[in-house]
């Protein structure tokens, strides 16, 4: 998901933790498929809490998209086709045809990144 000035500055000192550059251009960091800013927390009684360590400083684009949300439901159903090319696209050298350079693969992600609304 992408970051802009705004958001950089509003996640203040956490930016460097869940954020990155790649160029010029800053993203959400993914990790093991999600925000890297979600904390997944295991419970007890075996279920999961989700929590987002960003949420009062979290990216607009969150904001916009809350999870759950008619417009987060539009978003993950226009684009769950696109998840599977995707990760054909990173399986594939960049030098191979269909294979994505990191930059170019952040821009995909960054379009498609909208999984922090994704419900458990």
């Amino acid at each position: 998901m992408r970051v802009d000035g705004g958001d950089w500055a509003r996640l203040g000192d956490a930016a460097g933790r869940v954020a990155h550059f790649i160029g010029h251009r800053a993203y959400m960091k993914m990790k093991e498929g999600h925000c890297a800013a979600l904390e997944i927390r295991q419970l007890a009684e075996g279920g999961r809490q989700y929590f987002c360590t960003v949420y009062a400083d979290r990216p607009q684009i969150c904001r916009d998209l809350a999870r759950g949300s008619p417009q987060c439901q539009g978003e993950r159903a226009a684009k769950a086709g696109r998840v599977a090319g995707l990760m054909k696209a990173v399986i594939a050298s960049p030098a191979e045809p269909g294979g994505l350079s990191a930059e170019a693969l952040a821009k995909e992600d960054g379009d498609l990144a909208l999984r922090l609304c994704s419900g458990p």
